[in-house]
């Protein structure tokens, strides 16, 4: 028996760069972000008496042939990684639903794709999954997916990830100290908007802007200039400085796709909510349309005031592990 968690992620600057249509044109990608303490765990099990191969989600699907396989990432992931010379029962859990503009997707893969290697005793990197999982997202499945979630999933911890031709991931740990640390889990949130959304739409129509638009792929420029100078004010603790940065960079966002045209009312009056002194700055994450908000603010305030508010604040935590693979024998538990 094994299981595979690996955490979500809260994306701070740069978001967007991490797609082969804006790295490839010649100027490198650059995100800077955490891995946080929300997961998806797969578990896998070989019964020694199995009538079929199981696969649990929010459904449970049996087959014989992967390609019976209705959840996508499960059927190109066993096909590509599982030989069927054995049957398999599969089970995955999620502390955050997907379509929450945290990574899901791509933590999945990771996750899944770790787990089966696992099993066959093979070895993998935090690079290797991240390649890995981006070549099955992209070029088989077809999603317009970026680098970066796959990479705070396989990697964990503060990083700071630079992207380039060729699918190329360059990390780098951003170092913080536990004062700083500590800080950030008081002055820093999550709050969803309750409504999810589904990222492929969003990126489909980001993608091919950076793809035709020079003024789209300027902006996304913009948005990405804030990268080194946040790094620089979260190794400083200067995280007003650094929510400054989320709320500009998060406006020029919205001016790519028209999300300030499309949002939902209710995510509208959400932001309307963040207009007080003691909220610093805050961003949609994600692809946008919905999800989770990331909220920066006054450790002594922000978090009664959203709870005044009637919203229901996350506290974000930093996950240092990133993926990681746990066997158990009948002997051990």
């Amino acid at each position: 028996m094994f299981i595979s968690k690996v955490p979500l992620r809260v994306s701070f600057l740069g978001g967007g760069s991490d797609l082969p249509e804006f790295y490839n044109k010649g100027v490198n990608g650059e995100v800077l972000g955490i891995a946080i303490n929300k997961h998806i765990c797969i578990y896998a099990n070989q019964p020694e008496i199995i009538d079929s191969n199981l696969i649990k989600y929010s459904i449970t699907e049996s087959f014989e042939n992967p390609e019976q396989i209705k959840h996508p990432l499960f059927r190109e992931i066993l096909k590509e990684h599982w030989d069927f010379s054995s049957k398999i029962e599969l089970a995955s859990f999620a502390d955050i639903r997907s379509g929450t503009g945290l990574g899901s997707s791509s933590a999945f893969a990771i996750a899944l794709i770790s787990l089966l290697l696992r099993l066959k005793n093979q070895t993998f990197t935090p690079y290797s999954l991240c390649k890995e999982g981006f070549k099955i997202e992209r070029e088989i499945l077809k999603d317009k997916v970026g680098l970066q979630d796959g990479a705070f999933a396989a990697y964990g911890g503060c990083c700071h990830f630079e992207f380039s031709k060729g699918d190329k991931i360059d990390h780098k740990t951003v170092n913080i100290s536990e004062d700083i640390l500590n800080t950030i889990k008081d002055s820093m949130f999550l709050v969803y908007t309750d409504e999810s959304r589904q990222a492929s739409k969003y990126l489909n129509t980001h993608t091919n802007n950076l793809a035709s638009l020079e003024d789209k792929y300027s902006t996304q420029s913009k948005i990405m200039s804030f990268v080194k100078p946040g790094k620089k004010a979260l190794e400083e603790g200067d995280l007003k400085t650094l929510a400054s940065m989320i709320r500009e960079s998060y406006e020029l966002k919205k001016t790519l796709n028209g999300d300030n045209k499309y949002l939902p009312e209710k995510v509208k009056s959400i932001e309307e909510i963040f207009d007080n002194p003691c909220v610093w700055g805050y961003k949609l994450l994600g692809a946008g349309g919905g999800g989770f908000f990331l909220i920066m603010g006054e450790p002594k305030f922000l978090k009664d005031y959203l709870l005044k508010s009637g919203l229901k604040p996350i506290t974000v935590k930093t996950d240092f592990k990133g993926c990681r693979v746990f066997s158990f024998d009948s002997e051990s538990l």
